[in-house]
């Protein structure tokens, strides 16, 4: 019987480093007795095997495929993922999709019971302070065309409270290993994931983490939010050069204003149950910064860029 170290995520907390490198160094993990499989990226068609409502997915909606296309394709999947587990020589084994932490608690549970077929499965999960996490998602989001403005609270508090209370839900406590990502990052998001569930580190085999998803400066996020504004995801004529140039603008690291305080009363009685439940080590409340808007200077952009468009209208 072996041992499925289930990576669930959660996104902006080094999940494609961690993925890129378990990619890059499968050969040497594997001699060294841990197996990962999947590619360097999100393990493609995992989460939609498990989801109930395959519409649910983004991707499964806007990718031309009938239902029944999409129930073969992602059968396909844990059919082609079920053999690599029982061909691994090793009793350890890897998988890793940050999409896998949206699932319901009742999908969970589907996916914990079709892997432990297997063995034991253990579930993964990285959190990240609230502030930083809101940033990072920000800037990728601004960069794949999706924001015109921050990440929402709301999102991010999921992140860091209900996603951790459902994997402890499904998994129970000796089968979940929340790792904080500001701790993670010191020792290397990878190193970290290995060294704590007891497989061979990359340090050890003399290795070095393959760093991913670099940010961008605040100049280039809030510039990118105006491009995105004024040429939503999906129009024909956004000029995609202007985009990489925004992108590379330089200036100070991008960073959020603050929360408004009916948001910061939120966040701590969400924090008392994570902390009563899962023990996770989070920011005070007392510590974060109050604003009644998480990027003022963005909204002021948004409203003079709102007026521009309505005039062109009019």
């Amino acid at each position: 019987m072996k041992t499925i170290l289930l990576h669930m995520g959660t996104h902006k907390t080094g999940s494609t480093t961690l993925q890129k490198s378990l990619a890059a160094f499968r050969k040497p993990l594997n001699e060294a007795g841990a197996t990962f499989l999947g590619p360097g990226r999100p393990y493609p068609h995992l989460y939609s095997a498990f989801l109930h409502r395959k519409s649910d997915f983004i991707y499964n909606r806007h990718n031309g495929l009938s239902e029944e296309e999409i129930r073969a394709r992602d059968a396909e999947t844990l059919d082609q993922l079920d053999r690599s587990i029982r061909h691994s020589r090793n009793d350890r084994v890897i998988v890793s999709s940050e999409y896998l932490s949206k699932l319901s608690v009742a999908e969970m549970a589907d996916m914990r019971d079709w892997f432990g077929r297997h063995g034991r499965v253990v579930a993964v999960y990285f959190y990240r302070e609230m502030l930083s996490w809101i940033a990072s998602d920000s800037q990728q989001m601004a960069k794949a065309g999706r924001n015109s403005g921050p990440t929402p609270f709301s999102i991010a508090i999921e992140r860091v409270t209900a996603m951790p209370l459902r994997i402890g839900e499904v998994f129970g406590a000796d089968n979940s290993v929340f790792l904080r990502f500001e701790d993670a990052i010191v020792d290397g998001i990878c190193n970290s994931f290995l060294k704590q569930l007891g497989c061979p580190t990359l340090a050890s085999l003399g290795l070095e983490e393959i760093r991913a998803n670099e940010g961008i400066s605040a100049n280039a996020v809030r510039a990118l939010y105006a491009y995105n504004r004024l040429f939503p995801f999906g129009s024909a004529d956004r000029p995609e050069a202007l985009m990489q140039r925004l992108i590379g603008l330089e200036g100070p690291k991008y960073q959020v204003a603050g929360f408004r305080p009916e948001d910061i009363s939120r966040y701590a009685e969400a924090r008392r149950e994570v902390l009563e439940k899962l023990g996770l080590k989070l920011q005070d409340p007392a510590e974060l910064p109050e604003s009644e808007s998480l990027d003022p200077q963005a909204d002021a952009m948004a409203e003079l860029l709102d007026t521009y468009i309505a005039r062109q209208r009019g």
